[in-house]
This record gives C-alpha cells, sequence and structure tokens, in this order.
C-alpha cells in the first residue's frame, strides 16, 4: 500500500506535469499554427512530459517564460539565420542570456520536427527541454548549470568524448556539452 507522504508526492509531481503541460498548451493556443498541427505539437509535449518526474517538470515550467512555435524545421531555421543551404537544419532551441549576473532560459523555439519523421520531435523537446532545466536557476542564484557542470558530467566527457565522434563545437568544453545528452542520452 501507499503511504499518505507517497500519494501527496505522487499528487505534487502530477500537479507539476500538468501545469507544464498547461504552459505549454496556452503559448501553442496563442500561435497561429493550424489546430491539427498544434494537437500534434501538444501531444509530443505530453509525450516528453510524461516521462519526467514532478520535480523536472516544475523546473522547466518555472524557467521558461516564452513558448514560440513554427509550422517545420524550415521555418524555424530561417528564423535563426540560418541558411538551410548549408543542411544545417535548427529542430530546436533553448535561448540563453546572461540577466542580472546569471545564466536565465529566455524560452524554447520548436517545431514538429525534421520533416518526414514524425519521431524526431519528441526526441527534440526533450533535448530542449534538458537544456532548459539545466539551467534552472541553482539557490545561491549563480550562474550555474545543475547537469552539466557536475563533476559525474566532467568524468564522462573526458572518458566518453573528449577526443570522440562528436563535432569540435562539442568537445572543447565541458560546460557546452549539453549537446552530449541528445547524442547519447
Amino acid at each position: 500500500w501507499e503511504s499518505d507522504e507517497q500519494r501527496e508526492g505522487r499528487r505534487r509531481s502530477w500537479d507539476h506535469m500538468w501545469r507544464a503541460r498547461q504552459k505549454f498548451k496556452d503559448s501553442l493556443s496563442e500561435s497561429s499554427l493550424p489546430d491539427e498541427t498544434k494537437r500534434q505539437h501538444l501531444g509530443n509535449v505530453e509525450n516528453v512530459l510524461w516521462h519526467m518526474d514532478g520535480k523536472a517538470a516544475m523546473m522547466l515550467r518555472s524557467s521558461i517564460d516564452n513558448i514560440r512555435w513554427f509550422k517545420d524545421t524550415h521555418a524555424l531555421t530561417r528564423a535563426m539565420g540560418e541558411p538551410i543551404e548549408t543542411g544545417e537544419i535548427v529542430g530546436g532551441v533553448c535561448r540563453t542570456a546572461i540577466q542580472r549576473g546569471r545564466l536565465s532560459v529566455l524560452g524554447l523555439m520548436l517545431d514538429g520536427g525534421y520533416d518526414n519523421d514524425e519521431r524526431s520531435a519528441p526526441g527534440i523537446y526533450a533535448h530542449e527541454f534538458g537544456h532548459a532545466i539545466d539551467w534552472f536557476p541553482v539557490k545561491s542564484g549563480k550562474s550555474s548549470s545543475r547537469i552539466s557542470s557536475r563533476g559525474e558530467w566532467m568524468l564522462a566527457w573526458e572518458k566518453e568524448i573528449k577526443g570522440g565522434g562528436l563535432s569540435d563545437y562539442a568537445t572543447t568544453d565541458p560546460q557546452t556539452l549539453v549537446i552530449w545528452e541528445a547524442q547519447f542520452g
């Protein structure tokens, strides 16, 4: 049987996930996307949220103020100023900036995944949500990441990644390595 404390913890987790879902749903309702596209995007968000624990959902919801939705990867890539001709297609973005001396998440820019691959959207969303959670403000208020600045992360970077098959950008500094969790996480 479940104790009252366990039941209350489960209730809080569901509450955090539901509130995070509502934040994404509200942003989609304000977008100009077709209703079917909105339903698909929300379904992908739900797919990721239901695999998160309550604390992660709370940090995700609390860390983002702005969510912009795009109809496809090409529209998002153009909005980022990336030339599509190079083959570098942007699937999602977690925008950050230093504000009042600490790193803050400005918002997420998301689309429905890579062309002709509907399974890619949940992976893209999970990756970008991971960035937002990683940079959720720590209690001290300092600019620090929760995941990619931990000792375990640094050891994994040294052992498994440095000198491996990732891009030069990903291997130059463990702090830029949040890319790694999408490629290997």
